[in-house]
């Protein structure tokens, strides 16, 4: 998972968010299903991205499943 963000990005895709987690795309996709990733994705036309201020937040929280953006 050599997929080096720029440092800059506010939108990241899955493949992003799994290599910020440490996670292969089945887990991501797993905790996306079952709702242990509470984050939502942002629709862009045909792509998904995420937000990437949330995604750090989250896991500066410990990745909670009840984790809201803003708390």
């Amino acid at each position: 998972m050599a997929n080096k963000l720029p440092d800059d990005a506010l939108l990241v895709d899955y493949k992003a968010v799994c290599a910020m987690l440490s996670v292969g795309k089945n887990a991501f996709f797993s905790m996306r299903q079952s709702g242990r990733f509470p984050i939502q994705p942002i629709r862009l036309g045909g792509s998904v991205r995420y937000n990437r201020r949330q995604v750090e937040s989250w896991v500066e929280s410990g990745c909670s499943p009840h984790w809201r953006p803003g708390r």
